[in-house]
């Protein structure tokens, strides 16, 4: 474009020729209103209103342009008067243009509409998100618990197979917020999360429950997995040295539970007595809910 504003600018000042004049720049639009035709569909992310239709009027208006350069080349005595008063072509090219920027008005406000839509899609999901997620820890809630919690025992639930919910609480937490205070039980809060959440699989669903209690939602798990999973994470808590307690030991207690078909819940009802069991029995271990829910099973 602008080399042929170049050339527009040296047939002004060395030898004036309507007719080249409007051949340069009919050339050059010709180019740009096909380059925007052929270009504008593979730019859009998505199929907007009208897309397709205005790229079809670039290249109308490509076409336009042919004619008329072609026109003004293969007349003789072609100049300014002429090329106001008797340029059929110009005439259809300026009624074209005005129903073209209608269109491209039209556009517009489509993918304006569709740009909106999506604000308010992410501002949802992230609305959403943060009243699922627990402000301290980072972990889902218990709202967030039950919304992901409840999917992932139907997709077990569907496949036929086993699912299991494991809960823990911190032994002695209240000592380290009476002795060391809030600030530090919120700390260690936050790095009790962080450490179970690395040891944990990319399906198993994650949450504080309240105070220092945890949740895991453990999809296509039986009761055998399900403790190996507890194990894994007393252990890691066990040999963990935490800042927030002066590398000072810390230790937890798990409940599982785990079934085929069980609402969470129940499943949730039949670890915490199983946490119990564990809190009674000493701290630091795993109990397993029996069978016959809810009588416990104290892992060896």
């Amino acid at each position: 474009m602008g080399f042929a504003c170049l050339l527009q600018l040296a047939d002004v000042l060395v030898a004036p020729d309507m007719a080249r004049r409007v051949a340069v720049f009919s050339t050059a639009m010709l180019l740009l209103d096909l380059r925007i035709g052929l270009e504008l569909p593979l730019a859009t992310r998505r199929v907007l209103p009208g897309v397709k239709l205005l790229c079809l009027s670039y290249l109308i208006m490509a076409g336009f342009h042919a004619a008329r350069g072609w026109g003004a080349v293969g007349q003789s005595g072609y100049d300014y008067p002429a090329m106001m008063l008797a340029d059929r072509i110009v005439a259809l090219f300026l009624f074209f243009r005005i129903l073209q920027s209608i269109l491209e008005l039209y556009v517009l406000f489509s993918v304006n509409s569709v740009m909106l839509e999506d604000d308010l899609r992410v501002a949802t999901a992230q609305i959403e998100r943060l009243a699922q997620t627990d402000a301290l820890t980072g972990a889902l809630n218990r709202r967030g618990l039950e919304v992901l919690g409840a999917e992932a025992l139907r997709k077990s639930r569907e496949q036929g197979r086993s699912a299991a919910v494991i809960m823990l609480d911190l032994d002695w937490f209240k000592q380290v917020n009476d002795t060391l205070g809030h600030a530090t039980g919120d700390e260690l809060l936050r790095s009790v999360a962080a450490l179970c959440s690395g040891s944990l699989r990319a399906d198993d669903v994650f949450a504080r429950y309240g105070g220092e209690e945890f949740v895991v939602v453990a999809p296509f798990t039986d009761v055998d997995e399900a403790e190996r999973l507890a194990q894994r994470m007393r252990q890691a808590i066990e040999g963990a040295r935490f800042a927030a307690t002066g590398e000072a030991p810390v230790t937890a207690s798990f409940g599982v539970a785990s079934s085929l078909g069980s609402p969470l819940r129940a499943l949730i009802e039949a670890a915490d007595v199983a946490l119990y069991a564990a809190k009674e029995a000493g701290r630091n271990q795993v109990v397993v809910a029996g069978a016959d829910w809810p009588a416990p099973q104290v892992a060896k």
